[in-house]
């Protein structure tokens, strides 16, 4: 009988093989100043409606290359929906959860955050 997962096993012989075993990762420049910006508005947004807001910032845990704000607070209310989407326009992403707590988390995605540094040839000085 023939192996199943004999072209997976080919895979993952190919990957181990030709991949790198550590890729460092460097901030993609543009995009990460950009994410700032949003990052501190959003939180200037947040803090007007509710000064108890608490915010976490964190890489993401799968990859590492996007950013992740992580904002708890009681309550998000608004009239001025144009405003709102202005501040949060520049994520990729939001995921919206109550807690157990009786609060709301909003977690915003921002990808991009962090590439690949490129790859350089050992003869040269890094230095």
């Amino acid at each position: 009988m023939k192996n199943e997962f004999e072209e997976f096993e080919k895979l993952i012989a190919f990957l181990r093989e030709n991949l790198p075993e550590t890729i460092c990762l460097v901030r993609n420049k543009e995009r990460y100043d950009e994410i700032v910006r949003s990052i501190t508005e959003i939180q200037e947004y947040f803090v007007e409606q509710d000064d108890q807001t608490q915010f976490v910032i964190e890489k993401d845990k799968l990859l590492g290359m996007s950013l992740c704000l992580s904002v708890v607070c009681q309550l998000l209310s608004t009239t001025d929906i144009e405003s709102l989407c202005k501040v949060i326009g520049k994520a990729d992403s939001i995921d919206i959860e109550p807690l157990c707590n009786g609060k709301i988390r909003f977690t915003f995605g921002f990808d991009n955050a962090y590439k690949p540094a490129p790859p350089y040839q050992e003869s040269e000085n890094r230095m």
